[in-house]
């Protein structure tokens, strides 16, 4: 899918300091493939050709320590004055604009890790105007190298592409040296030269997935009986209206009450968009089960006894605001004890049960316009990833026909 939303108060994606070195994290091994939230900035220095011609260096984003690396490891390398001025221009710019926090932190973070891997693999480039195609199609071959996720290399080509377009708009470079001009240089694409048609659950599989949390065995004698109702009510709202995991965790209790009272919620999106989305009957009666079961205050002989907790909808077992991990660690748990396979556990997220949401929705008959509007998507070439996919399962019952 083209939009990476999600790309979900646990430990997050967090950009590096304004001039800080980015530490690498502890237990990633030199040469592994780097995470989708690993820090800014981590680059191998290995593998860089003689001369520098061609970079053949990791892209992968991890490998080198910074200052605080361990005894042995190489020192991450400084970027030239005119890379690291002109990254954080670019910084500024997506922090001004109307795009979320998150989003333009994740953006800087992109480029920074192009930057850094030119310098370790040797090219030899200073300035942005020094940039070539080569340097792109050969940053691309060492992503795949790596094997990065298709949805890290395009998102990390959207980041390049956003980065001289400034570049371009403030005369840095001329149109006509962008290096990103050429899409066919940098343009991953799944196999067979197809976008990749987004995972998701069929609808036997939501069920079964749901099933699998009303089913739960509570601990300790029903004293988490609340973080039952929590996985309820929250993995509801996710499968029936097709919330991204960052808007699911920035839910407050005032949100409820107006889910409760109208039947709708007002969710702000990506770009600090508005849309409003209704509340089906059913995640309405299992929100309404949590609110009853959530804990107001912390327990008795919590340093925090008496207090009230935050006001975030989704609470974690200490009580503290659920985060993006969290919801992901219980997608996985719960998908092992559905019995999922092990390949569809493995790729399971948050976001892969907003494509389920999509594609049920198109499958029963729902206009692709209507679920634009749901899904909070600003282009319908967004949307139409999932017509694909019913395509796909209508060539799949043709193929059931009798030969005749």
């Amino acid at each position: 899918m083209a939009n990476r939303d999600d790309r979900v108060s646990d430990p997050q994606d967090r950009g590096t300091p304004h001039g800080g070195t980015p530490r690498r994290r502890r237990g990633s091994a030199p040469g592994g493939v780097r995470s989708e939230t690993a820090t800014a900035g981590q680059v191998q220095t290995a593998g860089t050709t003689a001369g520098g011609a061609r970079p053949t260096g990791s892209a992968s984003g991890s490998g080198a320590g910074g200052p605080d690396a361990g005894e042995g490891e190489p020192a991450k390398p400084p970027l030239p004055p005119e890379l690291d001025q002109n990254l954080e221009r670019f910084r500024a710019a997506v922090t001004g604009s109307n795009r979320a926090a998150r989003t333009a932190e994740a953006y800087y973070r992109d480029v920074r890790i192009f930057f850094e891997w030119l310098v370790a693999s040797g090219t030899g480039v200073q300035r942005v105007s020094e940039i070539r195609p080569i340097h792109i199609l050969d940053y691309r071959v060492a992503m795949v190298k790596d094997n990065l996720k298709l949805s890290t290399r395009t998102r990390r080509e959207s980041a390049l592409r956003l980065f001289f377009k400034l570049m371009v708009e403030i005369g840095l470079i001329r149109a006509q040296d962008n290096p990103m001009v050429e899409r066919s240089a940098f343009q991953p694409r799944a196999r067979g030269g197809q976008r990749a048609l987004p995972v998701f659950l069929s609808e036997g599989q939501a069920r079964e997935f749901v099933r699998t949390i009303l089913e739960r065995e509570d601990a300790q004698g029903g004293r988490q009986s609340w973080m039952k109702a929590r996985d309820a009510a929250l993995f509801t709202l996710l499968l029936t209206m097709g919330l991204r995991v960052s808007e699911l965790c920035s839910l407050r209790l005032r949100h409820a009450e107006e889910m409760l009272r109208l039947g709708f919620c007002t969710i702000r999106g990506k770009g600090d968009k508005e849309r409003v989305v209704p509340v089906p009957p059913t995640a309405a009666q299992r929100l309404q089960t949590y609110l009853r079961q959530r804990p107001a205050v912390f327990p008795a002989g919590h340093p925090l006894e008496g207090q009230r907790v935050s006001d975030a909808l989704f609470l974690s077992k200490d009580l503290t605001p659920i985060g993006p991990r969290g919801v992901q660690f219980l997608i996985k748990t719960y998908a092992k004890r559905a019995g999922f396979s092990a390949d569809l556990v493995r790729s399971l997220t948050p976001h892969k049960l907003r494509h389920t949401f999509a594609t049920l929705l198109l499958e029963g008959g729902a206009n692709l316009r209507a679920i634009q509007d749901l899904l909070g998507h600003a282009h319908i070439s967004t949307t139409q990833i999932y017509t694909h996919v019913r395509r796909e399962n209508l060539r799949e019952t043709i193929r059931r026909l009798p030969q005749i």
